[in-house]
């Protein structure tokens, strides 16, 4: 469920796409009635109700005022069907849900809706993203990608789109920009841009090291993360992520089966690696989101991890 793999391409613009699910990754139900120890949910579609529905997470929507609630529900441990289309979740709740909007993903966090990896020069002209099992759009190892007039939000009488980021972007290099764009019903940031700290495990030969992240899952692309030849790293220390020097790739060596790769500096490194990181500031892109609105959502609008940032004349509600 990846609709859009956008891989290894150069000068590549998508226009007018809209991206939805007939049946989509969540589903969204009003609330009946409202206990401090219960919830009843009115189901908008049949399912098996000789067996727990899968819930991953619930968030709430007050219809009344427009806006998603705090406390999401997580892993609901007690359900029962107490009716046909009638769902009822055991779980302390202090506030009063009734004629809310319960909205149930019934997924992990899976593929994106569009993955744009190892590309150069990618424009997203009117596209539309109305729900995804995962983030919206994950870029990932490219260079340049403007997204102009992109939608992620729900479908005209819903309330939830993707169930995670709306967008994401990762060891990119180049600009990073947004114009016009809404976001709204996402399950986390509507950007998050960053790149990622190495450990460093291990000296292999003179000013050369194994570097390698904690595990596969750690990048949303599920690729490798490595510096190139020409890049420049920074040695952080992992306590405090004080800069404590800056190196030169001379020469990379990647190892995808093993999740590690193996950098030659220009200098060697102190004798206590165990107590640095190694981050690629070659590939932390410049940010640009402008003229955009962001309504409610589970957490940040824009998720700044990044140098070189332009935040303007935008509204976030």
């Amino acid at each position: 469920m990846e609709p859009v793999t956008i891989e290894g391409c150069r000068d590549l613009t998508v226009k007018g796409l809209t991206i939805d699910y007939t049946d989509p990754p969540h589903s969204e139900g009003r609330i009946i009635k409202s206990t401090a120890d219960f919830f009843d949910i009115a189901m908008p579609r049949l399912f098996d109700t000789g067996k727990p529905l899968l819930i991953t997470r619930i968030m709430f929507w007050d219809v009344l005022r427009d806006r998603l609630l705090g406390s999401p529900l997580y892993f609901p441990k007690k359900q029962k069907w107490i009716a046909p289309d009638v769902l009822r979740i055991e779980a302390p709740h202090s506030d009063d849900l009734t004629g809310k909007m319960a909205l149930m993903n019934h997924s992990m966090h899976f593929r994106p809706a569009i993955l744009i990896q190892a590309a150069v020069n990618t424009i997203l002209e009117r596209v539309t993203i109305h729900a995804q099992p995962g983030m919206g759009i994950v870029g990932n190892r490219s260079t340049n990608i403007t997204m102009n007039g992109l939608r992620v939000v729900p479908r005209a009488g819903n309330y939830e789109s993707t169930n995670t980021d709306a967008t994401h972007f990762t060891a990119c290099k180049g600009v990073i920009r947004f114009d016009g764009c809404s976001f709204e019903g996402q399950g986390d940031d509507a950007t998050n841009v960053h790149g990622y700290y190495h450990d460093i495990t291990e000296q292999v030969a003179p000013a050369t090291y194994t570097i390698q992240l904690d595990k596969e899952y750690t990048t949303h692309a599920a690729v490798l993360d490595y510096p190139e030849a020409g890049d420049t790293v920074e040695l952080v220390l992992k306590k405090t992520l004080q800069v404590a020097g800056r190196y030169q790739v001379v020469k990379t060596d990647t190892f995808p089966r093993l999740w590690k790769s193996q950098v030659q500096l220009n200098n060697k490194l102190p004798e206590d690696i165990q107590n640095y990181f190694l981050i690629d500031i070659s590939r932390l892109p410049r940010l640009e989101f402008v003229n955009s609105n962001v309504n409610s959502h589970l957490a940040r609008a824009v998720l700044v991890k990044t140098r070189g940032v332009l935040i303007e004349n935008n509204l976030f509600r």
